[in-house]
């Protein structure tokens, strides 16, 4: 079961069970889509289940890439609250994420190398966040690692020792009151796109969404805002 919370302009989306008789995959990525709107700003991500995230079936391989393709295509950032641990189905589903936050204590691995299971993104979603050779040993090894590890290997941002939807939720709402909602948007593209093109190149594009967000009313409130000495009230236009 996926519980839907919006607080303001965040969206929390907590994994509370696996319903049995719908593909957990199937349907994540429909509550995905169906929770977001033109005034989301942040999606979080939680678990109240001990892996994160249920076992993905071999049978539901395309739904569960479909997930993790529509988790790295949302346009706004995606928070990843993990309280226990998370691991294979668990850790591809926070890998897609853009910030992982963990409580204290919370394990990491990838099993399914020694199953035959089929990998959904994950050889090239983890690489990217933590370096081909961490890569390559977490996966071939399916070695479990702590939650210091993961944060000194850069697949955790933040380690909370009390609770990781706490420190999801202050850095949400950090995001959602105090940044314009086309420039966060912007930003993460500029990021997420730019970093696989050629240096020069992704300085060409960011220049590109500048250009673009000149034109924008919320950049004229930014200004404004600043000159009158008072906070902006970007409206995402």
């Amino acid at each position: 079961m996926i519980n839907v919370i919006k607080k303001d302009n965040i969206v929390v989306l907590n994994i509370s069970q696996s319903n049995a008789t719908i593909p957990f995959c199937f349907e994540f990525e429909k509550e995905c889509k169906a929770s977001i709107d033109d005034f989301t700003k942040v999606l979080v991500i939680t678990s109240e289940i001990e892996n994160f995230a249920p076992y993905c079936h071999v049978d539901n391989q395309n739904d569960c890439i479909g997930l993790i393709n529509t988790i790295l295509s949302i346009k706004i950032p995606v928070i990843a609250a993990i309280e226990l641990e998370a691991k294979s189905c668990g850790l591809e589903l926070i890998s897609a994420c853009d910030i992982r936050i963990c409580r204290k204590g919370s394990k990491f691995s990838l099993k399914q190398i020694y199953d035959g299971i089929p990998f959904r993104g994950v050889t090239q979603i983890l690489p990217r966040l933590i370096g081909k050779g961490r890569a390559l040993d977490m996966i071939l090894t399916s070695r479990e690692i702590d939650s210091i590890e993961a944060e000194n290997i850069g697949l955790i941002s933040y380690i909370d020792k009390d609770s990781a939807i706490n420190k999801a939720m202050s850095i949400a709402e950090s995001i959602s009151e105090n940044s314009a909602p086309i420039a966060t948007k912007f930003v993460k593209e500029a990021i997420v796109n730019g970093v696989n093109m050629p240096i020069k190149q992704g300085i060409l594009f960011e220049s590109d969404l500048n250009i673009i967000l000149h034109s924008t009313k919320d950049r004229s409130e930014g200004i404004s805002s600043f000159i009158e000495g008072r906070p902006p009230k970007f409206k995402g236009e």
